[in-house]
């Protein structure tokens, strides 16, 4: 396990926190487009979720921030939407 902050992993759930935003602006303006690019960056979240335990199993990136981050990022992700 690693000390550091600065992994893939913890980006990419940093990168999720920050999708909520443009999700949760693209489904309030209730409009197919809106809602069209709600799914679409849905979908990214969704992958940045698999994607960071993946790198930080593969590479062993696995940090104490980490092991906060990730669910902090998937209660607000799905909190928000």
């Amino acid at each position: 396990m690693k000390g550091g902050f600065r992994t893939l992993s913890n980006a990419l759930s940093l990168l999720r926190i920050l999708l909520v935003v443009p999700i949760s602006v693209s489904l309030m303006l209730d409009t197919p487009a809106g809602r069209g690019t709600a799914m679409l960056l849905i979908v990214a979240a969704a992958a940045t979720d698999f994607l960071d335990g993946y790198y930080a199993r593969k590479k062993g990136e696995v940090t104490e921030l980490g092991k906060i981050l990730d669910p902090v990022a998937d209660k607000i992700a799905v909190g928000a939407v």
